[in-house]
């Protein structure tokens, strides 16, 4: 299994700065691993009630159903956190939100993870269709991650990211297909 590489901060559409505190700290003088997850839980939540989407007391609530980190470089008091928030999937009922912790002003992410919210009914507990405006402000995050140019069905776009609505592309990172065959030069098989 390959390891994942620290992503870039140009990556996540959104932004949650949060202050270490001195509690974080563990044994090993440095940010206990359940912190981070706390982070990520307050990075989705914060933007959903920002939103307006998500209330305390009534309308259906969102239920983690999977979550996963990746650590790359230590975090410890006092470091100030920055949060970066987008989202990878969206279903009927689901969406999968990925985060990007980045310490200080650094460019490169100290730690990555996802996770997998289900939309619930606040009393069954059960999976019910996403509400329309929930359904648009997660859509604000959305991000499609997009194969270079001999992958795609059609070769005439070729944006490496697309950042917000997938239908109308509200930004867009070129692909430098130069640099990736560099990369990853086509393989042939010897007969």
């Amino acid at each position: 299994m390959t390891r994942p590489v620290p992503e870039a901060r140009d990556r996540y559409p959104h932004f949650l700065t949060i202050t270490t505190r001195w509690m974080d700290n563990d044994v090993y003088s440095h940010v206990n691993n359940v912190v981070y997850y706390s982070w990520f839980d307050t990075a989705v939540n914060e933007y959903m009630l920002r939103e307006g989407v998500l209330s305390m007391d009534e309308g259906p609530i969102c239920l983690v159903v999977e979550t996963g980190c990746q650590y790359f470089s230590a975090i410890s008091f006092p470091d100030t956190v920055h949060c970066g928030l987008r989202v990878a999937h969206l279903g009927a009922s689901s969406v999968r939100f990925e985060i990007g912790i980045f310490r200080n002003a650094e460019p490169a992410a100290a730690a990555q993870g996802h996770f997998v919210h289900v939309c619930c009914d606040r009393v069954t507990h059960r999976p019910i269709a996403m509400p329309e405006d929930m359904r648009a402000a997660l859509e604000k995050l959305r991000v499609m991650l997009v194969k270079p140019r001999d992958k795609l069905a059609n070769p005439v776009k070729r944006p490496g990211v697309i950042v917000g609505d997938a239908g109308r592309v509200a930004q867009a990172k070129t692909f430098d297909e130069a640099k990736w065959r560099k990369k990853w030069p086509t393989r042939r098989k010897s007969r």
